[in-house]
């Protein structure tokens, strides 16, 4: 939008021409013409401010969205972290808790069996254990991880 000093300008100029007097007419339009280069100049550097405002402006507004689902991010995978860690410990002891109740169990019966038998039947138990016991070892050691 043009400024009023520059349509004042302009007014005068065509004043000038109309009466003839194309000297001063034309020194007016030399002078509307830097007039308006100016203020041209004047609001393109008011446009590029204007825009680089916005342009922080919404950068701003970027990182922020960005830190907040980052945060979010972080919060959900430690979240799933603790409930996998909940679960690994849950099913640990229900685990441990089976490998008791087997162990009572086949102690109960091992003591049967040998209140029916007699203490060969407790002794061949024992040994067999051992020799798992060493064959597991042994397949441990070979398998490396």
């Amino acid at each position: 939008k043009p400024s009023v000093e520059y349509l004042d300008l302009k007014k005068k100029e065509e004043t000038l021409a109309k009466e003839r007097r194309y000297e001063e007419a034309h020194q007016l339009q030399r002078d509307s013409i830097k007039l308006q280069k100016e203020e041209e100049k004047k609001w393109e550097g008011e446009r590029n401010k204007l825009i680089d405002n916005q342009i922080k402006t919404q950068e701003n507004r970027n990182r922020i969205e960005y830190e907040a689902w980052k945060t979010k991010y972080e919060e959900g995978k430690r979240d799933i972290e603790k409930k996998r860690a909940f679960d690994i410990e849950k099913l640990m002891k229900a685990y441990n808790n089976k490998i008791r109740d087997l162990k009572r169990e086949q102690a109960k019966e091992i003591k049967k069996l040998t209140q029916k038998k007699g203490g060969s039947l407790a002794a061949q138990y024992n040994r067999s254990q051992i020799k798992r016991s060493q064959m597991s070892k042994a397949m441990d050691s070979q398998i490396s991880y």
